[in-house]
Protein backbone atom coordinates (compact mmCIF):
# COMPACT_ATOMS: atom_id res chain seq x y z
CA UNK A 1 0.00 0.00 0.00
CA UNK A 2 2.70 2.21 0.57
CA UNK A 3 4.00 1.55 -2.53
CA UNK A 4 0.73 2.18 -4.24
CA UNK A 5 0.59 5.71 -2.83
CA UNK A 6 3.74 7.01 -3.86
CA UNK A 7 2.93 5.68 -7.07
CA UNK A 8 -0.41 7.29 -7.41
CA UNK A 9 1.42 10.69 -5.99
CA UNK A 10 4.01 10.17 -8.74
CA UNK A 11 1.40 9.48 -11.84
CA UNK A 12 -0.57 12.50 -10.22
CA UNK A 13 2.54 14.74 -10.92
CA UNK A 14 3.38 13.55 -13.82
CA UNK A 15 -0.27 14.13 -15.29
CA UNK A 16 -0.27 17.44 -13.64
CA UNK A 17 2.46 18.69 -14.90
CA UNK A 18 2.25 17.44 -19.03
CA UNK A 19 -2.01 16.55 -19.11
CA UNK A 20 -3.47 20.67 -20.06
CA UNK A 21 -7.09 20.87 -21.03
CA UNK A 22 -8.67 24.07 -22.40
CA UNK A 23 -10.46 26.22 -19.41
CA UNK A 24 -13.59 27.30 -21.50
CA UNK A 25 -15.03 26.94 -24.88
CA UNK A 26 -13.54 30.31 -26.56
CA UNK A 27 -10.72 28.88 -28.62
CA UNK A 28 -8.57 31.85 -27.00
CA UNK A 29 -9.11 30.59 -23.60
CA UNK A 30 -5.94 29.43 -21.50
CA UNK A 31 -5.09 26.09 -20.70
CA UNK A 32 -4.81 24.35 -17.17
CA UNK A 33 -3.92 21.12 -16.03
CA UNK A 34 -6.79 18.72 -15.95
CA UNK A 35 -5.50 17.03 -12.69
CA UNK A 36 -5.94 20.79 -10.95
CA UNK A 37 -9.38 21.21 -12.84
CA UNK A 38 -10.68 18.22 -12.29
CA UNK A 39 -8.77 16.06 -8.94
CA UNK A 40 -7.31 19.28 -6.92
CA UNK A 41 -9.32 20.53 -3.66
CA UNK A 42 -8.33 23.32 -1.68
CA UNK A 43 -7.62 23.14 2.23
CA UNK A 44 -8.20 26.60 4.13
CA UNK A 45 -6.40 25.88 7.90
CA UNK A 46 -5.53 27.74 10.97
CA UNK A 47 -2.54 27.01 13.03
CA UNK A 48 -2.71 27.64 17.01
CA UNK A 49 -0.24 27.12 19.42
CA UNK A 50 -1.65 24.93 22.42
CA UNK A 51 0.39 27.03 25.14
CA UNK A 52 -1.45 29.47 26.69
CA UNK A 53 1.71 31.71 27.29
CA UNK A 54 1.84 31.96 23.80
CA UNK A 55 -1.91 33.31 23.42
CA UNK A 56 -1.07 35.35 26.46
CA UNK A 57 2.34 36.97 24.74
CA UNK A 58 -0.24 38.01 21.76
CA UNK A 59 0.63 35.01 19.36
CA UNK A 60 -1.75 35.26 16.54
CA UNK A 61 -2.86 32.15 15.12
CA UNK A 62 -1.73 31.62 11.06
CA UNK A 63 -4.26 31.08 8.54
CA UNK A 64 -3.17 29.28 5.29
CA UNK A 65 -4.81 28.39 2.09
CA UNK A 66 -3.23 25.02 0.64
CA UNK A 67 -4.15 22.71 -2.55
CA UNK A 68 -4.69 18.66 -1.69
CA UNK A 69 -4.64 15.66 -4.90
CA UNK A 70 -5.95 13.16 -2.03
CA UNK A 71 -7.70 13.42 1.41
CA UNK A 72 -5.85 11.10 3.98
CA UNK A 73 -7.75 9.14 6.55
CA UNK A 74 -5.12 8.77 8.93
CA UNK A 75 -6.28 5.14 10.86
CA UNK A 76 -5.24 4.46 14.57
CA UNK A 77 -6.24 2.94 17.48
CA UNK A 78 -9.91 4.77 18.08
CA UNK A 79 -10.48 5.00 14.05
CA UNK A 80 -13.29 2.34 13.06
CA UNK A 81 -15.23 4.86 10.29
CA UNK A 82 -13.76 6.33 7.44
CA UNK A 83 -15.08 9.54 8.81
CA UNK A 84 -13.20 9.45 12.18
CA UNK A 85 -9.89 8.93 9.97
CA UNK A 86 -10.18 12.35 7.84
CA UNK A 87 -11.31 14.26 11.02
CA UNK A 88 -8.17 13.19 12.37
CA UNK A 89 -6.23 13.96 9.49
CA UNK A 90 -7.81 17.22 9.32
CA UNK A 91 -7.18 18.12 13.06
CA UNK A 92 -3.63 17.11 13.88
CA UNK A 93 -0.84 18.03 16.26
CA UNK A 94 2.17 19.27 15.08
CA UNK A 95 5.86 20.69 16.84
CA UNK A 96 7.28 23.48 15.70
CA UNK A 97 9.42 26.44 16.60
CA UNK A 98 7.19 29.23 18.52
CA UNK A 99 9.15 32.80 17.76
CA UNK A 100 7.08 34.17 20.42
CA UNK A 101 8.12 31.68 23.53
CA UNK A 102 11.73 31.12 21.56
CA UNK A 103 11.02 27.40 21.70
CA UNK A 104 9.28 24.52 20.08
CA UNK A 105 5.69 23.83 21.13
CA UNK A 106 3.02 21.99 20.25
CA UNK A 107 0.52 23.76 17.98
CA UNK A 108 -3.00 22.48 16.57
CA UNK A 109 -3.74 22.61 12.71
CA UNK A 110 -7.23 22.27 11.75
CA UNK A 111 -7.70 22.26 8.22
CA UNK A 112 -11.58 22.33 6.39
CA UNK A 113 -11.84 21.78 2.43
CA UNK A 114 -13.08 24.81 0.91
CA UNK A 115 -13.00 23.66 -2.83
CA UNK A 116 -13.85 20.17 -3.74
CA UNK A 117 -12.93 17.98 -6.31
CA UNK A 118 -14.56 16.84 -9.01
CA UNK A 119 -13.57 13.59 -7.99
CA UNK A 120 -11.77 12.77 -4.44
CA UNK A 121 -9.53 10.71 -3.69
CA UNK A 122 -8.99 9.47 -0.35
CA UNK A 123 -5.67 7.47 1.16
CA UNK A 124 -6.13 5.16 4.03
CA UNK A 125 -3.07 6.47 6.10
CA UNK A 126 -2.29 2.85 7.37
CA UNK A 127 1.55 3.04 7.94
CA UNK A 128 3.53 4.37 11.15
CA UNK A 129 6.97 5.34 12.64
CA UNK A 130 7.65 2.96 15.43
CA UNK A 131 10.56 5.17 17.50
CA UNK A 132 11.68 1.43 19.12
CA UNK A 133 12.17 -0.09 16.55
CA UNK A 134 13.00 2.69 13.49
CA UNK A 135 10.73 1.11 11.47
CA UNK A 136 7.34 1.47 9.87
CA UNK A 137 4.31 -0.43 11.40
CA UNK A 138 1.44 -1.41 9.13
CA UNK A 139 -1.65 -0.70 10.93
CA UNK A 140 -3.97 -3.92 10.67
CA UNK A 141 -7.09 -2.38 11.85
CA UNK A 142 -10.71 -2.73 10.05
CA UNK A 143 -12.05 0.58 9.17
CA UNK A 144 -15.14 0.73 7.64
CA UNK A 145 -16.98 2.91 5.26
CA UNK A 146 -19.71 3.78 3.50
CA UNK A 147 -20.76 3.33 -0.46
CA UNK A 148 -21.11 7.35 -0.73
CA UNK A 149 -19.04 9.57 1.32
CA UNK A 150 -20.89 12.53 2.69
CA UNK A 151 -17.86 15.33 3.32
CA UNK A 152 -19.95 18.11 4.11
CA UNK A 153 -18.58 17.95 7.95
CA UNK A 154 -14.91 18.55 6.62
CA UNK A 155 -16.10 21.68 4.77
CA UNK A 156 -15.67 25.12 5.44
CA UNK A 157 -18.67 27.29 6.72
CA UNK A 158 -19.01 28.88 3.05
CA UNK A 159 -18.56 25.29 1.27
CA UNK A 160 -21.44 23.99 3.51
CA UNK A 161 -23.76 26.57 2.81
CA UNK A 162 -23.17 25.61 -1.02
CA UNK A 163 -23.35 22.03 -0.92
CA UNK A 164 -26.28 21.32 1.86
CA UNK A 165 -29.36 22.69 -0.40
CA UNK A 166 -27.56 20.51 -2.88
CA UNK A 167 -27.10 17.24 -0.94
CA UNK A 168 -30.58 17.59 0.45
CA UNK A 169 -32.19 17.72 -2.66
CA UNK A 170 -30.72 14.82 -4.12
CA UNK A 171 -31.62 12.85 -0.89
CA UNK A 172 -35.51 13.91 -1.75
CA UNK A 173 -35.40 12.88 -5.11
CA UNK A 174 -33.83 9.64 -4.13
CA UNK A 175 -36.45 8.86 -1.02
CA UNK A 176 -38.93 9.89 -3.33
CA UNK A 177 -37.86 7.55 -6.68
CA UNK A 178 -37.43 4.71 -3.91
CA UNK A 179 -40.83 5.20 -2.67
CA UNK A 180 -41.72 5.17 -6.24
CA UNK A 181 -40.47 1.46 -6.87
CA UNK A 182 -41.76 0.28 -3.78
Amino acid sequence: QQDAEEAWSQIMMQLRNKLTIRDGKEENAPNVSFVDKYLAGRFDSVTECDDAAAKEAGEKPIESSDAFYKLDCHIGKDTNHLTDGIMAALEEKIEKHSPTLGRDAIYTKRSRISRLPRYLTVHFVRFFWKRETQKKAKIMRKVTFPAELDVVEFCTDGLRKELVPVRDKVREIRKEEFDAER
